[in-house]
């Protein structure tokens, strides 16, 4: 891929692939209403056996619907979904090329003709202090889409703090539906394993997550949200401040998460990490839409695959 220069090269790529695509609302029709709690789901006719089978269709864990109550009235709380730009621009750093997000926090490959198939990441449940940031949210995840796309195909953890009450949970997401939380038991601190691939012959997204410390897991393999093209335009890693609606929602301070072991396929077969020379690196920062503070701080791409993420304490 012919290279531009960094800053220059990564606005044709937001432009490109954006193509129109900045409004992150869909018809009524692409999403389920919330009849009943925050976080429920209901899913198309492609993947509702799927869910069926395992009983989560339209459930909401009880502790995360709890914590989501106090935002349920403008919306489910949607612990993923695509990146909202602040309006701050962009920059090279040394490995890649600096963003600033009001909803995001890590790295995401993403190139102008490239389109992403796999991506796969190690990281911990974080532990949240919910005395110190009460009724709030984060989320750590894989994905593929969304840094330039309106959809995000992606599995992570949830940790929020229904009042000062720390909630854990696994979950997956087909933005624009809704999550589906999983029912397998995630603790602070073990280790997960969380990865989104693209099957080309049927062009169906096998998700899977394991939590390597229990052994508990979940796959599921489902289809592109009807009547939306899932792109796979980014492959991405990253921690979230989750949204209600267009209302971006508190969040939690799990002080410190750790991602490892990243691996990036594209749709031509070609194995990397997060940074490769046949794609362009960003680097994204979590900042405050008013003040622009730094709530969430990623360090610096160490080899390519492995980086920390910090919620940072007003000052």
């Amino acid at each position: 891929m012919t290279k531009l220069p960094r800053a220059s090269a990564a606005a044709a790529i937001i432009l490109a692939v954006a193509a129109g695509a900045s409004a992150f609302s869909f018809p009524a029709a692409q999403v389920a209403p919330d009849r009943a709690a925050a976080g429920r789901v209901a899913p198309d006719r492609a993947a509702a056996a799927q869910m069926a089978a395992d009983g989560t269709a339209g459930r909401v864990a009880p502790d995360v619907a709890a914590a989501a109550r106090p935002a349920a009235a403008a919306g489910p709380m949607q612990p993923g979904g695509p990146l909202r730009h602040n309006e701050a621009g962009m920059h090279a750093t040394m490995n890649a090329v600096a963003v600033t997000s009001t909803n995001w926090a890590g790295f995401a490959a993403a190139g102008k003709d490239e389109r992403f198939r796999y991506v796969r990441a190690t990281f911990f449940v974080p532990y949240v202090d919910c005395r110190s940031t009460p009724d709030s949210f984060s989320s750590h995840w894989v994905g593929l889409d969304g840094f330039a796309s309106p959809t995000v195909e992606q599995a992570g953890v949830l940790a929020a703090c229904d009042g000062t009450k720390p909630v854990y949970q696994a979950w997956y997401e087909m933005f624009p539906r809704l999550p589906v939380y999983s029912d397998i038991k995630i603790r602070p601190g073990q280790s997960i394993v969380a990865s989104i691939f693209r099957q080309s012959g049927t062009g169906t997204f096998t998700i899977r997550l394991t939590d390597t410390t229990n052994g508990h897991h979940f796959t599921r393999t489902l289809s592109c949200p009807s009547r939306v093209r899932c792109r796979r335009a980014s492959a991405e890693v990253i921690s979230e401040a989750p949204s209600t609606g267009s209302t971006i929602l508190p969040l939690s301070d799990f002080r410190a998460e750790n991602f490892g072991g990243v691996k990036v396929t594209d749709q031509a077969g070609h194995h990397s990490r997060l940074r490769s020379a046949r794609w362009e690196t960003f680097k994204i920062t979590n900042v405050s839409r008013g003040s622009k503070r730094v709530m969430d701080q990623p360090t610096t791409l160490f080899r390519g695959g492995t980086f920390g993420s910090y919620w940072m304490r007003a000052k």
